[in-house]
């Protein structure tokens, strides 16, 4: 559990709750995400960056948060992409992190490119069965990385209100076995269509309690 007073861990038989230290952080320090891949617990924090280690008896810090500058220090949200990428989410834009190299990209958020992310505050992130990658933005709706163009600078596709997303605030994003994108905004829930990138919302007449 990522809180704002450290990392937690639940025993399942007694449900008792015991604080986890992350070896060269401060263990109270605020926790803003967590994703779990391949024996590496990647820890988002609100003030102190990304952190990576391996929970155990003998745990072991694999990224120190002074080891990857990035331009706002609260991560909001980690996806552990293909290959050796990670992604991080920040309210200051998208990083892309080959966790082999410890190389970084940062995507910027450009509004008034159509081709560029829309927003720079980053809070869900999500790869759809076609390997995209999805980015839900406070303000700016979601962007779908569709590939790069000839400067290999990320391109993406944007889904705002012109395509039927109720809110420009995603907060989070899921999919569900067929494929489809269920994406929770300011405005209640959005269901996606991977294919067309079309959105509609999902009211009270389809079965949503708001």
């Amino acid at each position: 559990f990522g809180t704002r007073h450290g990392l937690y861990t639940r025993n399942p038989d007694s449900g008792n709750l015991r604080l986890v230290p992350v070896p060269g952080r401060d263990p109270h320090a605020a926790i803003g995400s967590l994703n779990y891949d391949h024996d590496i617990l990647w820890v988002g924090g609100e003030e102190d960056g990304l952190w990576g280690f391996r929970p155990g008896r003998h745990s072991e810090t694999v990224l120190a948060g002074t080891e990857i500058m990035l331009a706002d220090r609260c991560v909001n949200v980690i996806h552990r992409g293909s290959g050796n990428d990670l992604w991080v989410g920040t309210r200051d834009g998208l990083y892309r992190i080959d966790i082999a190299t410890r190389q970084v990209e940062y995507i910027a958020a450009d509004p008034a490119d159509p081709q560029a992310l829309p927003g720079r505050y980053i809070v869900s992130l999500l790869r759809d069965d076609l390997g995209r990658l999805w980015v839900g933005t406070f303000g700016g709706g979601i962007a779908v990385l569709t590939g790069r163009n000839q400067d290999n600078k990320p391109r993406f596709q944007r889904l705002g209100l012109d395509r039927g997303l109720p809110h420009m605030n995603v907060g989070s994003m899921q999919m569900d076995s067929a494929g489809t994108i269920w994406a929770g905004t300011d405005d209640g829930l959005a269901m996606i269509d991977p294919q067309t990138l079309t959105a509609r919302s999902v009211r009270r007449a389809e079965g949503a309690p708001l």
